[in-house]
């Protein structure tokens, strides 16, 4: 949402509508409407700023057009009315709301008005929905009644809300009351409301908050603006935004149709007409998957809705019995008709069609009118006259309805399909530009019935008795060709929604866990939607080739269009055009796949000869150079090359095991796709969607694709640091301070850190791949050179399609030989399947955060210090022994406050002791004082303990763990799951089932606080509590010769720690009982606590004050901080990240040693890969390193020293400030001083560019066999500048050995292997050289004497003179014993020989 701004200047401009003043504003494409009902003080800024807001405020594909009308045209109230505290002021208010600002007249206003703006927008907006402030509240109130044009409304600080109105409001309504409205009557309104509700009162915000009366300047009201706008999109959001489910919307509107001709039959029998009864012979029904998203009978308060709804209108669909059973009869066309005239001239009173019944069979009408629209502009069936039966079909629902329901004022019309589709020379635009004839319906789902559910004049039939359920006879072509049609439509839907989720990651608003987890189950709901349709057809639509059949008639649809037979055009090169029909049915990704498909028959060992996209374009090659078609051909390229590297993934999973023991671990659901498509040739919709999801990521991400498998990577090494631990034989080993699991939890961290070693850290796949010789693939290959048995099929097919030599015409082979149709090469990069699906990473990172957690527990459990340290930390804050908090220990502490402190934190002394013994299940006394705490005693207590309350997973978490492990069916995970989202939901939610898509958007909301659930850190806490409580007991016998005892009871675990916690608390109490009976209060403020008490409260308030809170000016990038940085804080984690992608392909190219040009010219010996390769992967990750000044394992820290007196050193006896230093010396942007962890920024540093310039390769002179070429464009930037410093810290702690620091590459190029491993500036060449992917480089084997820039040449750079620069120099090794290694901002070194230092 964009900033609430104080001096706002709206965006919108003034129209006239109605004679009236209106404001508009929004984007003019978008379809969904809001009328914005202000206040009765006019349309102030404030009012206009939030209808900017809303129309502006949501994500991309969410906007609205928003408009403001000026109802009350300039007669405003006064604000001297109020308050109202004198007659006079009552008289003036009473007689405005009576008259100029009456409720009743304003609301007559609104379908004109609405009308007009429809003209005025052209027919863009298709959906209305209102906003009322204040007095506009009560307005949009009255206006949800049963003849509504809106499909939602909202009223936020009403006035006079009157309960009355509740049970006229028929659409999904959301009330946002502030602290001044009457909570009673409040109440009361929203209990009346028996439709879709959302209520919230912002107790804090006073009336008029949202309005006129906002005061911007406040920042408290500031906030409330900004929030209760948020709220407003959000409900819009859930109510009229989301689009429908997959195959569920067939089945909706197909029960639409049947809950209309069920009213009709029954109304018509009331009337006394004499319908024949058929009884429907229905085919037994496969059985239903769960939780699938078609239109049932409803259940629960979903039920009572719909009964209350009833009572409210004469012959409103209403509850029946759920136990009786259900008779069909079926209805013919011409019978529809013949009852709808008969209840229209029937005088039978109380038959009228409801509200209800004619808007589900207006969006049925509304669905079925836009698929026959498709299928007319098309052609599709022409032949059998299908398409005439499918619009004659929708023409007697209309022609019932209106002899039923005629079009008033008061009821507009729906809206018609537009007329236009776009036409194959139209380039590829996205769905809603794509299909305009197809007008994507979204639906209020609050008006949803079963015609199970349809009762005449609320008669229920009586009990035991069958219910009649009438429906339309069956016509297979019409329905078929509908169920089709509504399943691709609802396709992209879906791939719209994964989009925005992928748009979400990469703006930062959602992590890579909750994108991968939401892809995955969308895919998983889109196979099991297929799956339907295929249970309902299984002769027609069939496995492994379901693609085909499925989309087979929406295909014909472009070939009956042109007048051509489907299967010649099938055969021709006409296909090769790519329509925006072939993106409808994802045709382009379906044939990348059924290429790869054909090679996979042919039985080819790794990596396969895939054909080239222009394979297929020899007959026609200028159509390779439209624009859709040059885009196809990059995914075609894309998508290949995932499908060839995963063909070595599959014999990599397949082998390891058994040679290994290595179980591979889950994978994605894209992974799994490819997996069946290989095995099994299996092309179905789902697996086409799927990839073409993966293509749409690819667009979405660019170069940040692989920042995914960089984030699985970093969190292996994460995961890998708080498990520390090693093997040796079957054994696990810890290593810091010595805890470990009990050998009967030992599996799964061993099962961690076995997958995490040889599947993340080792990663097969990469390594095999980088051995494999796949250089020659494509470069020479001819049918001839192709094994007999191959070169045969590949004959044969291309005989069958024409390109064969003996059948291919000389014009042809001419352009074929123009083509180079060399078969696609795998890709370079080793790990390019794992970068390039980011699906891959996240889904093994959410495994590792469930298994991490479940370790974390069960470490927890059996140590029990978390569960001591929890007690001891809450009664040191009681009794404010210690100050500050332990956000971590917080978040423990409230996730399990239940195991903990049995549901409540106590809050005295004597509570504390109390609750602990309970949970303990001990006494009181067990913990009294003696002279000496005995072993025996505290082993006595120790035995109770095996019955403490255990940490346990979260129902979420069981939940997630059995759906990621496949422990239960895919149906039943998905069932739990939803459950308990709405559990933790709004009355909203728990109100109805959610459609498939509603599920997944709830999902993206409520699983990012779940996995942050999910990712607490037991095991790192456990340590910590240990070791401070051994700490703790370790100074009271140091300072109050006091001994309390261990009691070891294996495996790490001393209960002796938790005998002292209950004793230390137990001392508290009864000190508590000591103050108690003093009578001054001022006596008791004076009597300390408990020594031993004190003395706890010294160790956690010494590492509160070192661990704590963390500041607002901290913050963390992979395991570096960045520091007192401010608002410039983005600009160094930008610079990070940018260093993070351009890292992995240098470490890949160490792999490759002599055979890397980059490597051999600045490392030269493949002895040292494993030195270079180290160096940048702890670069990348960021790993601790131990010093030997300091016991704690220590990683960079980023420093902005950006002003006076803010970052000192102290060195030689003498505080330095960075920032003087930075001044000092104005071309210096970065600094690292030797054995320390900071590296300082200069503010020059935020004046260079991110990243270098593009290209800037050097040239070679081979005379001298040196670089040429401009060495400051080449690297200078702020994230090279990082990378330099950066280096020298792990320079410094990984290699002895020192090296002369001088800026030059040939300098560096110079350098023997060994010294090259310790020159800094050798890294920043060698990993830009690999990102620039520079061709020409120095020969090793040569002598190069190392000719190195002139100072004096250099300075002209800087227009400084050598003198300045020595007195510069002077100064600061004067200043400083140990100058810092620094990066200038010119790139080159200012420091005379005293400056030159070792490392």
């Amino acid at each position: 949402m964009p900033p609430v701004e104080v001096d706002y200047k709206p965006k919108g401009s003034d129209i006239k509508i109605q004679e009236m003043k209106t404001y508009k504003t929004g984007s003019p494409s978008a379809t969904t409407g809001i009328l914005v009902i202000g206040d009765i003080f006019g349309n102030v800024a404030q009012v206009l700023q939030g209808a900017d807001l809303l129309a502006y405020g949501g994500e991309s594909s969410h906007q609205y057009q928003v408009f403001v009308p000026d109802f009350l045209q300039g007669q405003y109230a006064s604000h001297t009315w109020f308050p109202a505290d004198t007659e006079e002021k009552q008289q003036a208010i009473g007689a405005y709301f009576g008259g100029h600002a009456n409720f009743g007249k304003a609301k007559e206003k609104i379908p004109a008005i609405i009308k007009d703006i429809e003209q005025e927008t052209k027919g863009t907006i298709t959906k209305w929905a209102a906003v009322g402030l204040c007095w506009g509240g009560k307005v949009a109130t009255l206006a949800a009644g049963s003849d509504t044009p809106f499909s939602a409304a909202v009223s936020t600080h009403p006035a006079m809300v009157d309960p009355k109105d509740g049970p006229s409001i028929t659409i999904p309504y959301c009330l946002l009351p502030s602290m001044h409205e009457d909570k009673d009557a409040v109440k009361a309104f929203a209990d009346a409301i028996k439709v879709e509700k959302y209520v919230e009162t912002f107790d804090d915000m006073p009336h008029g908050w949202m309005a006129a009366r906002a005061d911007l300047n406040d920042p408290k009201a500031k906030e409330g603006y900004k929030r209760g706008y948020e709220t407003v999109l959000n409900f819009f959001f859930f109510t009229i935004m989301l689009p429908e489910n997959l195959t569920g919307s067939y089945n909706r509107y197909k029960e639409d149709t049947t809950v209309f001709t069920t009213w009709l039959s029954k109304a018509a029998i009331a009337c006394g007409y004499q319908a024949p009864k058929v009884i429907r012979q229905d085919k037994p029904e496969p059985k239903k998957q769960e939780n699938q998203g078609s239109a049932s009978r409803l259940k629960g308060k979903a039920r009572k809705e719909a009964k209350a709804a009833a009572e409210a209108s004469k012959g409103s669909p209403t509850d029946a019995e759920p136990s009786a059973p259900v008779t069909k009869y079926e209805v013919t066309t011409q019978e529809l008709l013949k009852q709808a005239d008969a209840i229209a001239a029937s005088k039978k009173a109380g038959i009228e069609i409801p509200q209800s019944i004619v808007r589900v069979v207006k969006r049925a009408i509304d669905a079925r009118r836009r698929c026959a629209a498709w299928f007319q502009k098309t052609g599709v069936h022409d032949g059998d006259g299908s398409t005439a039966r499918h619009l004659h079909f929708v023409g007697v629902l209309e022609k019932a309805l209106s002899a039923l329901h005629p079009a008033g004022p008061a009821d507009p019309s729906p809206p018609k399909p537009k007329d236009t589709l776009p036409t194959p020379k139209e380039p590829t635009q996205e769905l809603a530009n794509r299909f305009r004839a197809l007008d994507v319906e979204d639906v209020d789902e609050s008006q949803n019935f079963a015609a199970s559910d349809v009762v005449i004049a609320n008669k229920k039939p009586p009990k035991g008795r069958s219910i009649d359920v009438y429906e339309l006879e069956y016509q297979l072509d019409i329905d078929h060709a509908f169920l089709i049609f509504c399943f691709f439509e609802d396709l992209h839907r879906v791939q719209d929604t994964l989009k925005e989720t992928w748009e979400s990651y990469k703006a930062g608003k959602c992590d890579l866990i909750v994108a991968s987890v939401i892809t995955n189950l969308a895919f998983i709901l889109v196979r099991r939607a297929e799956e339907e349709i295929i249970s309902l057809e299984p002769n027609m639509y069939s496995k492994p080739r379901s693609y085909n059949a499925l989309s087979l008639e929406i295909f014909y649809a472009e070939s009956f269009s042109r007048g051509e037979d489907p299967e010649v055009r099938l055969a021709s090169n006409e296909g090769l055009k790519i329509t925006p029909f072939d993106d409808f049915i994802y045709l382009p990704t379906a044939r990348t796949l059924m290429k790869f498909r054909r090679i996979m028959d042919l039985k080819v060992d790794y990596p396969q000869p895939v054909p080239p996209f222009r394979f297929s374009y020899i007959s026609r090659p200028e159509l390779l150079e439209l624009p859709e078609t040059k885009k196809k051909e990059k995914e075609d390229l894309l998508l290949s090359q995932i499908l060839i590297d995963s063909s070595l993934s599959d014999i990599i999973r397949d082998n390891v095991p058994d040679r290994t023991g290595q179980k591979p671990p889950v994978e994605d659901e894209f992974s799994n796709g490819l997996e069946c498509l290989r095995k099994a040739g299996e092309i179905s919709v789902w697996i086409v969607f799927a990839s073409r999801v993966i293509l749409d990521i690819q667009d979405i991400l660019g170069r940040d694709v692989k920042h995914s498998y960089i984030d699985l990577r970093n969190s292996t090494q994460e995961a890998l640091g708080v498990l520390d631990f090693h093997i040796e034989g079957d054994e696990l080993v810890p290593g810091g301070s010595g805890e470990c699991w009990h050998v009967k939890d030992a599996d799964l961290p061993l099962k961690i850190h076995n997958s995490l070693k040889y599947w993340v850290v080792q990663a097969p796949l990469p390594s095999v791949k980088a051995m494999c010789d796949w250089e020659g693939v494509g470069s020479n290959v001819g049918i001839e050179d192709l094994p007999p048995e191959v070169r045969e099929q590949v004959s044969r097919e291309m005989r069958a399609r024409g390109l064969h030599n003996d059948d291919v015409l000389p014009e042809h082979m001419a352009t074929a030989e123009k083509m180079d149709l060399k078969p696609i090469k795998p890709a370079k990069e080793p790990d390019f399947l794992y970068a390039h699906n980011p699906l891959y990473g996240g889904t093994l990172m959410f495994n590792l955060a469930l298994d991490m957690e479940k370790a974390g527990i069960t470490f927890a459990n059996h140590h029990l210090t978390i569960f001591a340290m929890a007690h001891l930390y809450n009664i040191l804050q009681q009794t404010k022994v210690i100050q500050g908090k332990w956000p971590d220990l917080d978040r423990i502490i409230q996730l399990h406050i239940g195991q903990l402190f049995a549901g409540q934190l106590p809050t005295k002394p004597s509570e504390c002791h109390t609750r602990l013994s309970i949970r303990m299940g001990t006494t009181a006394s067990a913990f009294a004082r003696n002279q000496r705490a005995s072993k025996s005693s505290s082993r006595t207590v120790g035995k109770g303990m095996k019955h403490l309350p255990k940490f346990a997973l979260s129902e979420s978490s069981e939940i997630l763990r059995e759906y990621s492990g496949h422990q239960e069916s895919v149906e039943k995970s998905l069932h739990r799951l939803e459950a308990v989202i709405q559990e933790r939901g709004t009355e909203r939610k728990k109100a109805q089932k959610t459609t498939p898509l509603q599920f997944l958007a709830q999902v993206q909301k409520w699983l990012p606080q779940v996995m942050a659930d999910t990712r607490t850190d037991y095991i790192t806490m456990t340590r910590t509590c240990n070791k401070l409580l051994k700490r703790v007991r370790r100074r009271i016998d140091q300072q109050l010769d006091y001994l309390y005892p261990p009691v070891d009871q294996g495996y790490s675990n001393d209960h002796g720690i938790l005998y002292m916690v209950a004793s230390i608390i137990y001392q508290a109490a009864e000190t508590q009982v000591a103050k108690e009976h003093l009578i001054r209060e001022r006596d008791r403020e004076r009597l300390p606590q408990h020594p031993h008490l004190e003395v706890a409260g010294e160790v956690l308030q010494e590492f509160l004050d070192k661990h704590g809170a963390t500041p607002n000016d901290i913050v963390k990038s992979n395991d570096y901080t960045i520091q007192h940085c401010s608002l410039l804080t983005p600009h160094v984690q930008h610079a990070l990240e940018n260093l993070y992608d351009v890292l992995p392909p240098a470490i890949w190219e160490t792999h490759y040693g002599v055979t890397s040009a980059p490597y051999q010219a600045f490392f030269k010996n493949s002895y040292y890969e494993t030195i270079v390769d180290g160096v940048l992967s702890s670069i990348l990750i960021g790993v601790p390193i131990p010093t030997e000044s300091d016991k704690e394992k220590l990683v960079p820290s980023l420093v902005c020293a950006l002003k006076p007196d803010t970052v000192m050193v102290h060195e030689g006896g003498q505080e330095v400030d960075i920032y003087s230093v930075c001044k000092e010396n104005p071309a210096w942007t970065v600094m690292y001083y030797p054995n320390k962890s900071n590296i300082f920024i200069c503010p020059i540093f935020f004046l260079i560019p991110t990243v270098p310039a593009a290209g800037n390769c050097p040239t070679v002179n081979t005379a001298t066999n040196q670089f040429e070429g401009n060495f400051t464009a080449f690297w200078q930037s702020q994230m090279y500048m990082l990378l330099h410093e950066i280096a020298h810290f792990y320079i410094g702690a990984t290699v002895e050995d020192s090296v002369d620091e001088k800026m030059d590459w040939n300098y560096a190029f110079s350098l023997s292997p060994n010294n090259a491993t310790c020159n800094a500036l050798n890294y920043v060449l060698f990993v830009a050289s690999v990102d620039k992917e520079c061709e020409e480089y120095p020969q090793a084997d040569q002598s190069q004497p190392f000719r190195g820039r002139m100072l004096e040449a250099a300075l002209d750079l800087l227009n400084v003179s050598s003198a300045e620069v020595s007195e510069s120099q002077g100064f600061v090794s004067a200043r400083r014993n140990m100058p810092p290694y620094h990066t200038d901002a010119m790139n080159i070194t200012l420091a005379a020989k005293n400056s030159t230092f070792l490392r």
